[in-house]
């Protein structure tokens, strides 16, 4: 007994990290630390402090919408570009990667008569997957063109 009530205590007091997606967008309302580490560089460079561990999250959700959103990612590409080293070398070789290896995937369009609600959850399902991997794509795209300039 003692340790469910602890259990529960403990879980009481930690806030929770899993945000959902709302409903009518992908980008979360709540903001990582690492993307408030970007806003920080962008704003006061001569002031900023390099993270390695806001670096880390940053480069690995990098394709991540959900976790990235569309407005923090022009000054995420922005940061990635300053990057040197091993670093910048993998983050365009993965970048390469995945539009080799990913296709480019076409705007679903709706039936002819704009019956959506026939939908089925398989469809909205494939539809939802081939956003992302647009997302991706896209993502992946700017990445290399940021390595350019």
């Amino acid at each position: 007994m003692g340790k469910t009530k602890k259990s529960q205590k403990g879980a009481a007091k930690e806030p929770s990290t899993t945000v959902a997606p709302a409903e009518n967008s992908i980008a979360t309302e709540q903001s990582h630390p690492a993307l408030d580490y970007v806003r920080a560089w962008s704003a006061d460079k001569k002031n900023w402090k390099f993270m390695k561990n806001r670096q880390s999250w940053i480069l690995k959700n990098l394709y991540d919408p959900y976790k990235i959103p569309k407005e923090d990612f022009k000054l995420v590409a922005s940061y990635i570009a300053s990057i040197q080293g091993i670093q910048r070398t993998k983050l365009e070789e993965e970048a390469k990667t995945l539009l080799d290896t990913q296709p480019a995937v076409k705007e679903s369009s709706t039936s002819a008569d704009g019956d959506d609600a026939a939908a089925s959850p398989a469809q909205a399902e494939a539809e939802a997957a081939a956003v992302l991997q647009r997302i991706r794509r896209k993502r992946a795209k700017k990445v290399v063109a940021a390595f350019k300039n």
